[in-house]
């Protein structure tokens, strides 16, 4: 008895990990892919890359 609370409680919490860790993710990753873009615009404009 003691196993399955254990483990059920551990797979709640294991999916709210993943939920909040997707959530904080999102918004970090597209101010990442804004600053990679600034960075790279001269050189992506010396090579004609996109």
């Amino acid at each position: 008895m003691f196993h399955a609370q254990f483990v059920e409680a551990l797979s709640a919490a294991s999916a709210s990990y993943a939920a909040t860790e997707a959530a904080n993710a999102s918004p970090l990753e597209a101010v990442v892919q804004d600053l990679l873009g600034v960075i790279n615009a001269p050189t992506n404009a010396l090579l004609g890359a996109r």
